[in-house]
């Protein structure tokens, strides 16, 4: 759908259209008006100019004309539509270190759910999409990198993480550890998230040593 554009600006423009309507739930009434860095990374993937994104709204049908056209492929309803608000989807991410913990959660989630809709007359299905088991990294390599940096003069702190990371299914056919880089937020995957210069170099001193030490021994 992107090549068919004309133009690097209309293509950038629709590109964009699809990323936000897919995480945000709506359609921007100002889609060039998107933070820098989500124009640029998204540039980045079409090979254009950032900087042309500023010309999608010249013509301003295009961009309502893009929205439909997203809406009618994908099959997205304005919720004003009364179809709309007969039917809802939702999907939860439930995370948790210990197994019992996630049964739990999910357990009491499906029976307010289903508490709630028998308040109120209505019908509800549930259904698991996917799960994944609970994954430990191999404790010698975890050693190996907290040994590194000890030896520049860091303390390592153990962290578990609820996020999917390829590791937790490389470590299933090989050793796998982790190296998490702080940042000030904790904010991840989004254009806020930031590291300082040092932590990173930090990171990539200690990952670069286990390498070269695991390659040469």
């Amino acid at each position: 759908m992107i090549d068919r554009r004309r133009g690097d600006h209309n293509r950038l423009g629709f590109a964009v259209q699809l990323g936000t309507v897919r995480f945000l739930g709506t359609f921007l009434a100002r889609p060039a008006e998107v933070p820098q860095a989500v124009a640029a990374r998204v540039a980045e993937e079409l090979r254009v100019d950032p900087g042309c994104l500023v010309d999608y709204t010249t013509r301003q049908p295009t961009h309502r004309e893009h929205a439909g056209e997203i809406q009618r492929e994908y099959g997205y309803r304005d919720f004003s539509e009364a179809s709309a608000q007969a039917e809802l989807s939702a999907w939860l991410d439930a995370r948790a270190e210990q197994d019992q913990t996630l049964d739990w959660l999910v357990t009491a989630f499906e029976a307010a759910v289903q508490e709630a809709a028998r308040r109120n007359g209505l019908a509800v299905e549930l259904d698991g999409e996917s799960r994944s088991p609970a994954v430990r990294f191999d404790q010698d390599l975890t050693a190996r990198l907290d040994a590194c940096l000890r030896a520049n003069g860091l303390e390592p702190a153990a962290v578990g993480t609820a996020a999917g990371h390829d590791a937790g299914a490389l470590a299933a056919a090989v050793p796998t550890a982790m190296l998490f880089v702080r940042n000030p937020t904790g904010t991840s995957h989004s254009p806020e998230e930031t590291a300082e210069l040092d932590d990173c170099l930090a990171g990539v001193r200690a990952l670069a040593t286990v390498i070269e030490e695991l390659a040469c021994r």
